[in-house]
């Protein structure tokens, strides 16, 4: 699905179509550390995807955060992304 939808082959549905939702949610990215385990807090940060005519895969926001694991989703059905970092210690950000 994220093969479909970022690299190229949704945007002849955009082209013909318009701008569609899509009722899923579908993880997009993760790095999980062997302690993951470990971590004690989570920070959650939530983006809209704006509409447009070709899809550009989102990104992390904050990659460099030192955590024990990131995972990034989107929902294409209301075309939100959402970052979820796990820490061992809260960081400020």
């Amino acid at each position: 699905m994220n093969t479909f939808i970022f690299d190229g082959y949704y945007n002849n549905i955009l082209q013909s179509f318009g701008w569609q939702k899509i009722n899923i949610s579908i993880p997009l990215a993760y790095k999980l550390e062997k302690n993951l385990n470990l971590s004690r807090h989570m920070i959650e940060i939530e983006h809209k995807i704006s509409a447009t005519q070709k899809m550009k895969q989102p990104k992390y926001v904050y990659s460099n955060i030192n955590s024990l694991g990131q995972l990034l989703t989107y929902n294409p059905k209301n075309w939100i992304c959402t970052e979820y970092y796990f820490l061992e210690i809260c960081h400020k950000i």
